[in-house]
């Protein structure tokens, strides 16, 4: 627990544009480091569950990171039922930066 969250607060802290890449499922401490990233990217059909709830950890301040991410409403629907939200509806109602096709996510551009 301790280093997840050390891992999310350098995330959060660092000095330097950090830009994370999501496929499969997305929950748990990856989650919010994948969320509270500079620049988010999910594939389309990444399944993104805040799972704190099914863990009784629903409403600890330390954990509504999706509430600053998106409406409150769509936010508490989330969190409180423990639904999952593909990634390209992530995109759509502002949870991360987005979403692209699973082919997309690992092209390096050049410079």
């Amino acid at each position: 627990m301790k280093e997840a969250r050390e891992i999310v607060y350098n995330v959060i802290n660092c000095s330097k544009p950090v830009v994370s890449a999501m496929r499969g499922v997305a929950v748990g401490a990856g989650l919010v480091c994948g969320i509270w990233a500079d620049v988010s990217i999910a594939t389309k059909d990444c399944r993104i569950i805040d799972g704190h709830s099914a863990l009784g950890a629903a409403g600890d301040p330390r954990r509504d990171h999706l509430a600053t991410a998106v409406r409150l409403a769509k936010a508490k629907y989330f969190l409180l039922l423990c639904e999952e939200v593909l990634g390209e509806e992530a995109e759509r109602i502002g949870l991360i930066s987005l979403a692209v096709a699973d082919s997309e996510l690992d092209i390096k551009r050049s410079t």
